[in-house]
């Protein structure tokens, strides 16, 4: 009966170790989200928002957590500064607005895209709130 239990704990805690593991983000995903592809019925919805074509295929994954970076340790919560002096020849884009014909609706921040890896700084602070992978048809 020990055994058992002493089994069950050492494997839940492999799981939670798992499923806490910093992943990487590619221009083409995080993990197994990846952009083009059938998405996964278990994936971490408290760190990511998908939304998904016509043939249910992932189209869009924003990563809100600050826990995923790109292979050169970019993510949520790094400064734009830092990604402007990584990347010289990338522009930031200090004015982001949703509108509908010539109305403006939303704000959206600012953004600096690196690779087709868009990284967003809502509130202007010049740290990145979250970031976008998109699949562009």
């Amino acid at each position: 009966m020990k055994k058992t239990i002493l089994a069950t704990i050492l494997t839940l805690s492999l799981l939670n170790s798992c499923s806490n593991s910093k992943m990487i983000i590619t221009n083409q995903g995080i993990g197994k989200l990846i952009l083009g592809q059938p998405i996964s019925q278990n994936y971490d919805r408290d760190n990511f928002d998908v939304t998904l074509d016509s043939k249910k295929n992932i189209k869009t994954i924003i990563i809100n957590s600050e826990k995923h970076v790109t292979k050169d340790g970019f993510g949520v919560g790094s400064s734009l500064q830092d990604l402007e002096k990584k990347y010289p020849n990338s522009n930031l884009n200090k004015k982001n607005n949703a509108s509908k014909g010539k109305h403006s609706i939303i704000d959206l921040g600012q953004s600096i895209i690196i690779d087709s890896i868009i990284f967003v700084d809502k509130n202007k602070d010049n740290l990145v709130d979250y970031i976008i992978l998109h699949k562009t048809d």
